[in-house]
């Protein structure tokens, strides 16, 4: 991210050709980076409890972020549904499941990579589908379908969740494959985040602390209530409130350039989330 801010900065990558770099990270590496995590993951071992729980505040803190900014900050449907993500989706595949598995191992950062897999799986094509419905104006079972089918992180994932339940095993050369390119997705969509806040000017304003704090403090708290709530008391509690309380997912601002909204409160978003959840990390990890 700090090198595609420098090169932007200095002029030599333009926003116009971030939004490219953008576009083959979200139709080519990004997609075989989550088949790559949904097709190692067991679905059976998840625990339904705690996942229905946290998607369930998951769903109803996005909805009011939705209609804060729709409603209230006046902004557009597209950058309202991109906003309230940013409330409540966090940045675990790239940035809180690296320390889950420093913390507690890869058993104990089970928590993270089913939140990852759900979000991924559930979260992500809703928000994709919704986007496709702004556009078109209206959700068809064509548009539905064609939304599902020319969104190959949706099928991706799909496809990963499917490989994993048949047990079959992948050559050698198709992994190889995977790893490598899978690697690329994170560093090139920070890079073209960069490129993207070298042109956006930080200034005081409403709707980033609005939605700062609903990330950092307001979603994570509502998690760690509902499991109260519900008497989940298990040891593995806290890593889903920790995985509330993580950074904006990037995803937020990928699917803006994709869908020509405008950045510069999203990307600002990821910037003080990153800066903030550092501390609220810290404190429940």
């Amino acid at each position: 991210m700090a090198l595609g801010f420098i090169l932007g900065r200095a002029g030599w990558i333009s926003v116009a050709e971030a939004r490219v770099v953008n576009r083959i990270t979200l139709t080519v590496f990004l997609p075989v980076f989550l088949f790559d995590v949904s097709s190692h993951t067991d679905i059976a071992r998840f625990t339904l409890l705690p996942i229905a729980t946290y998607l369930v505040v998951e769903l109803a803190v996005f909805m009011v972020g939705f209609a804060l900014a729709f409603y209230v900050m006046q902004r557009e449907a597209s950058e309202s549904l991109l906003l309230g993500m940013t409330g409540v989706v966090a940045n675990n595949a790239f940035y809180v499941l690296p320390i889950a598995l420093v913390l507690y191992g890869a058993e104990g950062a089970q928590p993270f990579v089913a939140i990852t897999t759900v979000d991924g799986l559930i979260g992500f094509s809703a928000i994709i589908l919704a986007l496709e419905f702004v556009r078109h104006g209206s959700l068809s079972w064509r548009v539905l379908g064609l939304g599902i089918i020319r969104s190959p992180i949706i099928l991706a994932l799909v496809a990963g969740i499917a490989f994993s339940a048949s047990g079959l095993v992948l050559p050698q050369s198709l992994v190889t494959y995977i790893s490598f390119n899978g690697a690329a997705a994170a560093p090139l969509a920070l890079f073209a985040l960069g490129v993207v806040l070298s042109e956006t000017a930080f200034r005081a304003d409403p709707v980033v602390a609005l939605f700062v704090g609903i990330k950092v403090l307001v979603f994570p708290a509502c998690v760690w209530a509902a499991f109260h709530l519900v008497s989940y008391e298990a040891a593995d509690a806290p890593i889903y409130v920790l995985s509330a309380a993580g950074p904006s997912v990037a995803m937020a601002l990928s699917l803006a350039l994709l869908h020509d909204v405008r950045t510069d409160t999203i990307a600002q978003i990821m910037v003080w989330t990153g800066v903030f959840s550092l501390v609220s990390i810290v404190v429940l990890a």
